[in-house]
Formats: C-alpha cells, sequence, structure tokens
C-alpha cells in the first residue's frame, strides 16, 4: 500500500496509538455502564482516537470529500457555522465605531 500524504501516515500512526491505549485498558477492567471501572474511560479515549485516525485515513482514501457524506454540521469548514452574524450583532458594531 502507497501512502500519497503525511494524513494518511498520522492517521496509520494515531491508528496504532488509538488500539494501544483500548487493548491496554482492558487489564484494568472496564465495569458495567451503572459502575464504570477504572479502565472504561482510557478505552473510550482510545475508541475515539482510532474512529477519529479511520475517519482522516478515510477522508484521504475515497473520491469524494467527506463533507458531502456527512452533514456540514459534524464537520464544518469554518466555525463561522456556529455562529452566524445577526442583523443586531452588525448594528450593534456598527454603532460602536460610529461612537
Amino acid at each position: 500500500m502507497r501512502l500519497k500524504n503525511n494524513d494518511q501516515r498520522t492517521s496509520l500512526f494515531w491508528l496504532a496509538i488509538g488500539l494501544v491505549i483500548a487493548y491496554s485498558s482492558g487489564k484494568y477492567g472496564l465495569g458495567t455502564v451503572s459502575s464504570p471501572g477504572p479502565g472504561l474511560f482510557p478505552f473510550l479515549s482510545g475508541l475515539a482516537i482510532t474512529v477519529l485516525a479511520l475517519v482522516v485515513f478515510s477522508q484521504q482514501k475515497i473520491s469524494q470529500p467527506l463533507e458531502k457524506i456527512l452533514p456540514v454540521a459534524i464537520i464544518p469548514k469554518d466555525l463561522s457555522a456556529f455562529n452566524p452574524p445577526n442583523d443586531n450583532m452588525m448594528k450593534n458594531s456598527r454603532s460602536v465605531k460610529a461612537s
């Protein structure tokens, strides 16, 4: 398998790290949902790292951009999607500048 860019190499590194964390946390015991053990949080952290690494790796492998597959609300291109300016904000900023 030939890796195209550094994102793929980095995602494979984080995939390995996430798998090691998730596997190693099993030694501490996961517990149950009502009574979580000391290994539950490291396991979930390792799982999250693994999933994110797979997302980055697959984003580089597929021909479509990931934004077409997942909604823009999940993976925004910039943070302005979370806080769009409204008319009141624009009026307040103009009145402050005019003063």
